[in-house]
């Protein structure tokens, strides 16, 4: 038996939700693309406060690591690090406990607080350094890190997933 509603499954007397590991469903006129079933304007309001607060912390640390000189620099840009992975973690792992959301959108979310704050760190590096690596740095280290977020939050993800809540408290 087939449903006329697009990307669903039917059981004998239960209709359960759509998959979001298949096919986004279709698109409606005004309605933007799809990322694993959900808006572009879903991920930005998964991402923006951790992406904010954490792109704010890892420039403060290269700040300091720009002032300080040594063992001082490399442990303050070392803490920009480890900013930044507490973010793609945070990210990932709060997507898979609050929403219905499977590992590959909380992927794509830490991707996307990835690419945010190493857009961020390379143009304080460009302002900071100024020569003319820093141009290329604008357009790989957003990617880099972009990279590293979409794998470490997948991963944050996929370890959450013992951690879910309910289905009757998730909401998509």
């Amino acid at each position: 038996m087939e449903s006329s509603l697009p990307n669903t499954t039917l059981t004998p007397a239960v209709m359960t939700a759509p998959s979001y590991r298949s096919a986004p469903p279709e698109r409606r006129q005004g309605e933007g693309m799809r990322i694993y079933g959900f808006d572009f304007d879903w991920y930005l309001r998964q991402v923006t406060k951790p992406a904010w607060y954490g792109s704010l912390l890892a420039t403060a640390f290269t700040l300091l690591a720009a002032v300080m000189y040594g063992a001082w620099a490399d442990g303050a840009d070392a803490f920009s690090f480890i900013v930044k992975l507490a973010v793609w973690v945070l990210v990932g792992w709060r997507i898979m406990r609050g929403s219905a959301a499977d590992a590959g959108a909380a992927a794509v979310a830490a991707g996307m607080a990835g690419i945010a704050m190493g857009l961020a760190l390379a143009l304080v590096r460009m302002v900071l350094v100024r020569e003319f690596w820093t141009v290329f740095n604008l357009m790989v280290e957003p990617v880099v890190t972009g990279v590293f977020g979409y794998c470490i939050g997948g991963a944050a993800a996929w370890a959450a997933k013992p951690f879910r809540r309910t289905a009757q408290a998730l909401q998509p």
